[in-house]
């Protein structure tokens, strides 16, 4: 009997190591149908699938194989947490598309085993930090950028509505440039915001936000300011929020997540904010915070929020000022 033949990778001390080569395979399902592969196609969202391609580009392009070791699993998050100092979140995400792959595969997951599982442990309390957290874009601040946003061109319409959307349906990035017309509808008290998917709903189940009109400053008004966009850019189907090219020519496709992020900072130098730990995630934050700190009742909060896991929930209110209403104000 031959022997099989061994590779010897670098660990991040350097010194080699074996493992065996095993022929990489597709792991083909010949017992499932052509509509149940189809399904599982679905299984993950686009981004999802971009993600886990580019994770195990990394590591293949560091050395690793596919099946791979726990010690190769191990050997390489240990790299990349040590040599590279990249962070817990991306340790655990490049473990999960690891597992995923294998498990996809129908191979032994090394990442299930107990030495990977002790050195993602090890990882954790040798390098574990606090996640950083987009800071808030509070009512008031949102009203400071709609101030700022005062003219009449096309993509004035679109960043007031925009940003008053954003905020008062503490909307996710993807969330909101993914919305189309289709989704809205305009009733007495507000309008309806229909969601097909989310992070938390990948299922597609039925998810409604209801935004009401604003009675006290019409002006900041996302109903009013979201009818304004769409009779000026006479949409009348398809994305919702559309690029807008120099020239102020309207285009059929939507504003990509990435632009949303740069026009948000560049809203925010207009309006002379600071630019510095925001991001489109600050408009989901800021709407959750503003709401707990105008004692708005927490479950209305969570309909709009659209979460399930009050601790999760939590993490989202951002109290920045411990001294407001203390606990320990009490003489």
């Amino acid at each position: 009997m031959t022997q099989k033949k061994r590779t010897a990778l670098a660990t991040p001390a350097g010194g080699p190591y074996s493992r065996p080569q095993v022929p990489q395979e597709e792991g083909v399902f010949h017992d499932v149908s052509a509509t149940a592969m189809e399904y599982l196609r679905n299984s993950a969202s686009p981004n999802t699938l971009r993600a886990r391609k580019a994770d195990l580009k990394i590591f293949t392009e560091w050395g690793g194989h596919l099946p791979s070791t726990p010690e190769e699993v191990a050997n390489f998050l240990a790299d990349q947490a040590g040599r590279l100092g990249k962070s817990l979140a991306t340790i655990e995400r490049y473990l999960s598309t690891l597992n995923h792959w294998h498990g996809a595969k129908q191979y032994p997951s090394p990442g299930k085993s107990e030495l990977v599982r002790a050195v993602r442990q090890g990882i954790a309390r040798t390098h574990g930090r606090k996640q950083k957290q987009a800071k808030p874009l509070l009512t008031e601040m949102i009203r400071q950028i709609l101030d700022s946003i005062d003219g009449d061109r096309l993509v004035d319409y679109r960043n007031r509505a925009l940003i008053a959307l954003g905020f008062s349906g503490a909307f996710r990035r993807s969330e909101l440039v993914g919305l189309e017309l289709e989704d809205i509808e305009f009733v007495s008290g507000g309008m309806t915001v229909r969601l097909k998917k989310s992070k938390t709903n990948q299922e597609g189940k039925p998810e409604i936000k209801a935004i009401p009109r604003a009675r006290r400053s019409p002006q900041y008004c996302p109903v009013r300011l979201l009818q304004a966009w769409i009779r000026q850019a006479e949409i009348s189907s398809g994305p919702l929020f559309r690029y807008i090219d120099r020239n102020q020519h309207l285009r059929d496709r939507a504003l990509s997540e990435d632009g949303f992020y740069k026009l948000l900072k560049r809203l925010l130098r207009e309006a002379g904010m600071e630019v510095d730990g925001y991001s489109p995630h600050s408009l989901r934050a800021g709407l959750i915070t503003s709401a707990y700190r105008a004692g708005k009742d927490r479950f209305k909060t969570k309909q709009i929020s659209g979460h399930r896991d009050d601790r999760t929930f939590d993490r989202y209110i951002r109290d920045n000022d411990p001294f407001d209403d203390n606990a320990a104000d009490l003489f």
